[in-house]
């Protein structure tokens, strides 16, 4: 085999090559060459030189929820609503302030999509959207 994957059942790569996060139709990921740059620059320096802000970060947050896990490759949703909740209390936000936007790795996996959606709405208020919108399998 010069180029592709071999596809095996339960695996985490799409049969069909095509990554499909948060969709109905998600069947897996693929493997491809590519980057991107994030720049980050410090809120009070970005506004004395006159940048055009589109985000602030206000708090992160990191964790390993271990065996809790449900796999090597998938999160558990106790140990995805921990990160979060840590993340929301050190952005200094209290539960009743909502989200407008969520970022979200996303895997386009049927086993690792369904378990960030449940933790994101388990954890974080978004009173805008039904999460079913961002994924409609999710129960």
């Amino acid at each position: 085999m010069l180029a592709g994957y071999l596809f095996h059942e339960g695996g985490v790569l799409s049969p069909g090559g095509h990554c499909r996060a948060f969709d109905a139709r998600a069947d897996g990921m693929f493997f491809g060459h590519g980057g991107g740059v994030v720049l980050l620059k410090r809120l009070a320096d970005a506004l004395d030189d006159g940048d055009t802000v589109r985000a602030v970060i206000r708090g992160s947050a990191v964790n390993n929820d271990g065996q809790l896990k449900v796999g090597y490759s998938a999160p558990s949703v106790e140990g995805q609503a921990e990160v979060l909740t840590e993340a929301w209390g050190a952005a200094g936000n209290r539960p009743h302030h909502a989200l407008l936007h969520r970022g979200a790795h996303g895997t386009g996996t049927r086993m690792g999509d369904p378990i960030e959606v449940q933790a994101l709405t388990r954890r974080l208020p978004c009173p805008h959207r039904s999460p079913r919108l961002l994924a409609p399998w999710a129960r």
